[in-house]
């Protein structure tokens, strides 16, 4: 019988009961992390967001931009042994922290805050400018040039966001929820 904390056995019930998954069946072979396009970015990367969860650490894993910088490919879930759901439980990390009022420092989140900003703006995602501007946030601003050449080139992405009708409408849900953030 292994010993566990409190906190984490509270945790553990929270998450079951808002997204079904159990983070205390992950024994940490780190695929999930390994296969995480944004884990070079995350301070705890999936299994390690997974470990916290366990030992009951909420209050040092959400003020972090990990749980925030999740994408929700869901390639860790793909790729787990135990079936975990592992972007169900970034979710759910991330409403326990909304809930707490546990969020992660001002520009701690680059990829999320660019994406609202491009449909706040544009009213869709524009695929082009969103890597670009992710990019250069990251003071990596060439990473991705080649592969967008070849994009651009095989008509994959479009230089220009394409233009929707209501776009105004678009902008007004945001104002209702309380701008971009």
């Amino acid at each position: 019988m292994r010993w566990v904390p409190e906190k984490g056995k509270d945790l553990r019930q929270r998450v079951l009961a808002a997204v079904g998954q159990d983070p205390f069946r992950c024994y940490q072979c780190g695929k999930c992390t390994s296969t995480c396009p944004m884990a070079p970015d995350m301070e705890h990367p999936p299994h390690l967001v997974m470990r916290l969860l366990q030992l009951g650490q909420l209050q040092e894993l959400l003020p972090s931009a990990s749980v925030w910088a999740c994408v929700s490919c869901e390639t860790c879930t793909a790729r787990c042994p135990q079936g975990i759901e592992v972007a169900r439980v970034m979710d759910a990390v991330r409403q326990m922290g909304l809930e707490e009022g546990l969020l992660p420092r001002e520009g701690a989140v680059p990829f999320t805050e660019i994406f609202l900003h491009h449909v706040q703006n544009y009213g869709r995602l524009w695929d082009t400018m969103l890597g670009a501007r992710y990019n250069l946030r990251r003071l990596r601003p060439f990473k991705d040039l080649g592969l967008a050449a070849k994009l651009l080139r095989k008509g994959k992405i479009a230089f220009r966001p394409e233009r929707i009708s209501h776009k105004e409408e678009v902008r007004r849900i945001f104002e209702r929820l309380g701008g971009d953030r």
